[in-house]
């Protein structure tokens, strides 16, 4: 059975935000792990990157079922970068209807269908754009239940 229902929405986006985002470029470095220090075996360069991410994998050596005090340890230096975005009120808005959105369909599912949408209120305090949106949506209501 589909209805049309109605949901709202509460949505706050900020004026300001700082983000970073991963170029692709990165470096692996090997290090050999003996009680609490650490030696390298692979790649003695340091990265050349302005910003990094370090991510780090270990990997301990056995020795038949025993666990030996030495690991192998992976260091993955990821290159970041990071920006700075201004928005206007407007930009912010129109952001805050698409993330609105975006939220309900990934909750109601791909079968609902977005009919409307309409802010009720929007107010900015903080550095942040507050937005209460009324959106229609034409959706399956019915429940499957066993027969008896």
């Amino acid at each position: 059975m589909i209805a049309r229902t109605w949901y709202e929405v509460s949505v706050t986006i900020p004026l300001e935000a700082n983000y970073e985002l991963y170029t692709g470029e990165q470096e692996n470095k090997y290090f050999l792990r003996i009680f609490s220090w650490q030696v390298p075996i692979w790649n003695f360069k340091s990265p050349k990157y302005e910003a990094t991410y370090v991510e780090t994998i270990e990997n301990p050596i056995h020795f038949f079922k025993w666990q030996l005090p030495i690991t192998v340890v992976e260091a993955i230096h990821s290159e970041k970068s990071s920006y700075h975005v201004e928005r206007t009120k407007k930009e912010a808005i129109k952001i805050g209807m698409e993330q609105a959105r975006k939220e309900l369909n990934l909750e109601l599912g791909p079968e609902a269908t977005i009919i409307s949408e309409k802010v009720l209120h929007e107010r900015t305090e903080n550095g942040k754009v507050k937005l209460n949106l009324y959106i229609t949506v034409e959706e399956d209501i019915a429940e499957p239940k066993p027969i008896r």
